[in-house]
């Protein structure tokens, strides 16, 4: 089973996905939105994909040198990137993961057809585990 983790600082969350690894699921990891569209542009097909909502451009910057002016700039790439996902691969379940979500945001999500949305910071690993185990077996 391949999962696509997309997300900008991958050390930070590796405790969530080392129990994924435990269930037989191969994980792929995306750094930046250049990264994300080269895997939704190969032959490898997801059963699910995992979306942080601040994501950068590419191998330039990270999101550290981001501000603000920058976000209002280039946006939350992540919302970019569920809705290609969601194009190519209609079927395919996206989860979101974002420090990033208001009731607009929210709503935006839902409208392109995330199933699930969640904030970091208050996230229980075995929790958010067991919910996308749930997800890759449906």
């Amino acid at each position: 089973m391949n999962v696509l983790w997309i997300e900008d600082d991958i050390n930070r969350i590796r405790g969530l996905l080392n129990p994924l690894k435990k269930h037989g699921v191969k994980l792929y990891e995306a750094t930046n939105y250049k990264q994300a569209i080269e895997f939704l542009n190969s032959e490898l097909e997801f059963k699910l994909v995992v979306v942080d909502l601040i994501i950068p451009r590419g191998v330039d910057y990270s999101v550290e040198d981001l501000s603000i002016s920058d976000l209002k700039i280039h946006g939350f790439l992540g919302i970019e990137i569920c809705k290609l996902f969601k194009e190519k691969y209609p079927n395919t379940p996206i989860v979101v993961i974002s420090v990033v979500i208001d009731d607009k945001i929210y709503n935006e999500l839902l409208n392109i057809g995330v199933v699930k949305i969640f904030r970091k910071g208050s996230l229980i690993p075995s929790e958010l585990k067991d919910e996308l185990i749930e997800l890759i077996n449906d």
